[in-house]
């Protein structure tokens, strides 16, 4: 309970409040009362707030109580400095407690991280596969023929041009005798590239597992009957840059890659298969600044159409296009006679003694005596 005579600031209050009540304090002193009164009041609002407080936050109660001195209001600066150094100790000894229980979690199939988030830079081509850009490779005016000059050969030039980027834009290749006599060097064919990129999954048989990409348009936008209509009428398949933007999209929304990282069990089987890369005009890098476009182009090789490939292995399908996983007992059991980098393992067992130095000594000199007694019995 308040009393005055344990409380200072009351007394104080109550004296000025006689004081200027009944004119006991001349007008020069009524002012400074008057501060001295208002302090007054506004250090017990102070401290009427911070005993409400008090009483409804058992943390701030907790941290009063600690901070006091033996006399009961002393000591108020180190109880705070040691009751902020407590917290944070119990915050530090938390999150080792935390880190130590991850880390005894036991590793499920072939997940070896503790973190799903990426702790370095991934290798190869990256989150965003290859580097290649189509605004690059599309050809300039000057590249395909076109010039300023006022005569005849340049206009036709100039047609040659339309001709040239209206096949890039609908064809990818040409379509008409305006883009079938470009100049030497020049060719008309399909924008994009095809690649293959590491997945970090790892196949049944151990080699790593590598998704596909095809950014090549493949005249399919439109249909199997568009695209045979317009074989009949003797024009080429629709595989420039607008059915390229069509079919990306067709990929982009086609829901079974979603379906198959949601329902498949991770453990993919695989199968080897041996595709192009590269673009349309046989190159797997850019050819101004030499960046690669696939990985590991030093795998590739050129087949007899001079376009390049590259062999990998991907998740197998079955008959309807349904990608096959297995389950962990299936993927463990099979043999994994596939290094990750595709070759294969060297046979192990009988015949890999077979194939030593030492031993094919050893069955030397034995058939040597062999032969020997032979001939000696004979």
């Amino acid at each position: 309970m308040l009393t005055t005579t344990s409380h200072p600031l009351l007394i104080t209050l109550l004296k000025s409040t006689i004081h200027l009540r009944h004119g006991l304090l001349e007008p020069a002193n009524r002012l400074a009362v008057g501060r001295r009164m208002a302090s007054t009041v506004l250090l017990l609002l102070l401290l009427l707030l911070l005993l409400l407080l008090l009483k409804t936050s058992r943390g701030l109660l907790e941290l009063f109580s600690n901070t006091l001195g033996d006399d009961g209001h002393s000591g108020l600066g180190i109880g705070v400095i040691r009751h902020l150094v407590l917290h944070i100790s119990k915050k530090k000894i938390h999150a080792e407690a935390e880190k130590q229980e991850m880390a005894s979690v036991p590793q499920l199939g072939n997940e070896t991280r503790t973190s799903i988030l990426p702790s370095e830079n991934p290798s190869g081509l990256g989150f965003f596969g290859s580097p290649y850009s189509v605004t690059d490779s599309l050809l300039t005016p000057a590249q395909v023929g076109v010039h300023k000059g006022d005569e005849m050969g340049s206009v036709m030039d100039a047609v040659r041009g339309v001709g040239f980027y209206v096949d890039m834009i609908g064809f990818g290749e040409s379509s008409n005798r305006l883009t079938k006599n470009l100049p030497p060097g020049v060719e008309l064919k399909p924008l994009g590239i095809n690649y293959f990129m590491n997945t970090g999954q790892e196949c049944s048989n151990g080699a790593t597992m590598y998704q596909y990409y095809e950014g090549i348009p493949q005249g399919n936008a439109l249909g199997p009957k568009v695209k045979k209509a317009i074989s009949e009428m003797g024009l080429p398949a629709l595989r420039g840059l607008a059915p390229g933007m069509l079919e990306d999209a067709q990929g982009a929304l086609n829901p079974g890659p979603l379906l198959n990282a949601m329902l498949g069990s991770g453990y993919p089987q695989c199968k080897q298969v041996t595709k192009m890369v590269g673009d349309a005009y046989g190159h797997i890098r850019d050819p101004d600044t030499g960046v690669d476009w696939i990985e590991t182009p030093e795998t590739a090789t050129k087949g007899t159409d001079n376009l390049m490939y590259q062999t990998r292995w991907i998740q197998d399908t079955d008959s309807y296009g349904n990608e096959i996983s297995l389950d962990r007992d299936k993927w463990s059991a099979e043999p994994k006679t596939y290094n990750p980098d595709g070759t294969k393992k060297p046979v192990s067992g009988f015949t890999d003694m077979l194939t030593r130095p030492s031993s094919m000594a050893v069955v030397s000199i034995v058939l040597i005596v062999a032969l020997g007694l032979l001939l000696r019995k004979k």
